[in-house]
């Protein structure tokens, strides 16, 4: 009697033990069935991601109410893969769901993954070019991703996101991105770069066009320049267009108008401004000035801004 209650009690512990375990399991061990259980409010099921170094942008339902799809784990898995040798590993449900929470409380159109999984070759090649990467970093386990949003700035990003003391967070402003993950509570800041840096910068032929500064909030105007760079008087009359960067596209978003032909010497410069019309216009955005008719390839971009909620 007391070897068969012995054995049943035994059976019955290795069974919640093996229940906690599959439980804890990322992705891949997650049963359809599998109960939210986060110390946030969860988020809607639907999470849009756009990868940085992969180009790529996908809106996905990994969960339909309380039970998850396996599909849509599947291509947020992909997304994640290491970006040196495309190694894939599962990622942690509660990561996931601290996405789509975020993405769902700021109200942003995609969340852009910056570093998602990181596979241990990769780990090496970072640390090898002195690159500010631990050897038991959560990149390696699918816990962690560093991320931007391109409509709030990374300072409150960061500083919701340690409200949630979830897991890991790290301020990179120099770098404009935030780091998460799942692992123990805890922070971390890094010094902002000084000076300015003109991200995206192209210069054409003729002209260089620029923004006073990469960063503005609410119901600042943008001040832009206009430069002949070249040693002969030119002049355009085009309107210059403005473009935002939406899920990996630039998509038209404003124009600013050109009274007449603008005439510049070289190396002078004509200014103007633009104040977006909709004043709930945020994100990530440039200036265009068109190339000659028939040559779209030699238009020139300004650099790359943003505007961002306060």
């Amino acid at each position: 009697m007391f070897c068969h209650r012995f054995i049943s009690l035994f059976i019955i512990g290795v069974s919640l033990l093996v229940a906690v375990a599959v439980s804890a399991q990322p992705v891949k061990n997650v049963s359809p069935k599998q109960r939210i259980s986060t110390s946030f409010s969860a988020g809607d099921g639907k999470l849009c991601l756009y990868n940085y170094h992969e180009d790529r942008a996908i809106e996905v339902n990994y969960r339909k109410g309380k039970r998850y799809r396996q599909k849509g784990l599947d291509e947020i898995q992909y997304l994640f893969r290491s970006r040196s040798d495309k190694q894939e590993h599962p990622i942690d449900i509660e990561l996931i769901e601290l996405l789509d929470h975020l993405q769902d409380h700021f109200a942003v159109d995609c969340v852009e993954l910056i570093s998602g999984y990181r596979s241990p070759k990769l780990n090496k090649e970072l640390k090898e070019k002195n690159v500010n990467v631990s050897e038991e970093s959560l990149h390696l386990e699918g816990r962690a991703a560093d991320i931007h949003l391109d409509e709030v700035t990374e300072e409150i990003v960061s500083s919701y996101a340690r409200s949630l003391k979830v897991g890991g967070v790290g301020y990179y402003p120099a770098f404009d991105f935030v780091h998460i993950d799942t692992g123990d509570v805890r922070r971390w800041d890094l010094p902002d770069r000084p000076g300015r840096l003109l991200m995206a910068m192209r210069k054409g032929a003729k002209w260089q066009v620029i923004t006073d500064r990469n960063l503005y909030l609410p119901d600042e105007v943008i001040d832009v320049e206009v430069m002949n760079i070249t040693r002969a008087p030119r002049s355009f009359d085009s309107a210059i267009t403005v473009e935002r960067f939406r899920r990996g596209k630039w998509e038209p978003a404003g124009t600013l108008s050109i009274p007449n032909a603008v005439q510049l010497a070289p190396g002078e410069v004509w200014r103007t401004q633009w104040k977006p019309e909709d004043r709930a216009l945020f994100g990530k955005f440039r200036l265009v000035l068109p190339g000659p008719d028939g040559f779209p390839h030699l238009a020139v971009h300004s650099n790359e801004f943003y505007r961002k909620r306060r």
